[in-house]
C-alpha cells in the first residue's frame, strides 16, 4: 500500500499496524461478543432468503458461535493498518 501511494505521488507516507485484542477478559470483549451474537440473528433471514443455508444449518451455526464466544479460551485479535500521507497537489492539465 505504501509503495502504491508513493508511486501515485503521495508524500510523507507513514504506515502503522495496531493489534486490536477482543479476546475473553479484555475490555472490549463483551461488546464484541454481543454484537456478533445479534448480527448472526439479524442476518439469518437474509441468508435463508438467498438460499445460502437452511434454518437448521443457521441454528447449528448460531449454537456453535455462542459456544465459541462464551469459551474462556476465546481469542479475537485483529490487525488495524493505518496509512497516512499528503495528497499531491492537483495539476493543471488544461494547458494554460
Amino acid at each position: 500500500m505504501v509503495r502504491h501511494l508513493h508511486e501515485a505521488g503521495w508524500r510523507d507516507v507513514q504506515h502503522q499496524a495496531s493489534i486490536i485484542d477482543l479476546s475473553t477478559g479484555t475490555p472490549g470483549y463483551h461488546l464484541f461478543a454481543r454484537d456478533w451474537h445479534w448480527m448472526a440473528l439479524y442476518l439469518a433471514p437474509l441468508v435463508q432468503h438467498w438460499n445460502l443455508a437452511t434454518r437448521e444449518e443457521l441454528a447449528q451455526w448460531h449454537r456453535d458461535l455462542t459456544i465459541e464466544l462464551l469459551s474462556p479460551q476465546f481469542q479475537a485479535r485483529w490487525t488495524l493498518h493505518t496509512v497516512i500521507g499528503r495528497v499531491p497537489p492537483k495539476r493543471d492539465i488544461s494547458g494554460t
